[in-house]
């Protein structure tokens, strides 16, 4: 190529030879330095507020976290388009603000007597049968609770993932369950599930009821202070508080 054919092609000759030139590629080069420096240097690293850190303002603002939750529970379904948490903030935001938190929001199901077959057939009945009352009701609802500023709780980080180095991001939350779950072994254990052996091949088989059960579990940690060993992608992982309450760590893109 040459810079006297035309004067867009001088203008690209002249940045090219330019100091502009050499000063964007340097900066390039810092940069791409200080990612893979980054990839390198700090992996296990979650770059998150420390646990005790954490702990300490949920027990500071205890009777607020409480006090939310068993709200939420009680609050009735909105039917016109809107679930709970559209009206909650609007309806409580003088204590949400005071406990530093930003939002709630409800996961799994936890009914009375959560790890008996009955329940778990009941359950699966009522669902077969397009009865969502129970399903529907925050009463039986794991809670998640999000605390400010969500920034702070939340970071994108190259991290060991599945032994392997990634880009995603990490954040941390609270985790309020409405039962006593069992904490076994290094997991909580959720409620059984009704399940066809087809479909879970390790599916437990209940004599005395003549149907199949699958129950999952999810890793409890004595730290969440560092990247887990061996963490799985969008894996979450926990620390038990307190027999209802968790430190919960997930990641994902």
């Amino acid at each position: 190529m040459r810079c006297s054919k035309g004067k867009p092609i001088k203008s690209y000759c002249k940045f090219m030879t330019s100091w502009r030139f050499f000063l964007y590629s340097g900066c390039l080069a810092v940069l791409c330095f200080l990612v893979l420096y980054r990839c390198h240097a700090s992996p296990k690293n979650t770059g998150l507020p420390p646990d005790e850190e954490m702990i300490a303002h949920f027990r500071a603002h205890r009777e607020d976290f409480e006090e939310l939750t068993q709200r939420w529970r009680k609050h009735p379904w909105v039917s016109h388009g809107h679930g709970i948490g559209y009206l909650f903030p609007i309806e409580n935001a003088d204590e949400m603000k005071r406990a530093g938190i930003k939002y709630i929001s409800q996961t799994y199901r936890w009914y009375p007597d959560p790890y008996s077959i009955k329940t778990a057939q009941e359950d699966f009945y009522r669902i077969h049968n397009g009865d969502f009352t129970m399903y529907r009701n925050a009463k039986y609802c794991e809670l998640k609770i999000v605390i400010e500023p969500e920034k702070k709780y939340r970071k994108m980080r190259m991290i060991y993932v599945q032994n392997d180095i990634r880009l995603f991001t990490v954040w941390k939350d609270f985790v309020n369950i409405p039962e006593i779950p069992r904490v076994e072994n290094g997991f909580l254990l959720d409620p059984p599930q009704i399940v066809s052996p087809k479909v879970s091949p390790n599916a437990q088989y209940h004599e005395n009821e003549n149907v199949y059960t699958d129950q999952s579990r999810r890793r409890v940690l004595p730290s969440l202070n560092t990247i887990p060993e061996q963490w799985r992608v969008y894996e979450c992982v926990y620390r038990q508080i307190e027999p209802q309450w968790f430190l919960r760590m997930c990641n994902g893109m």
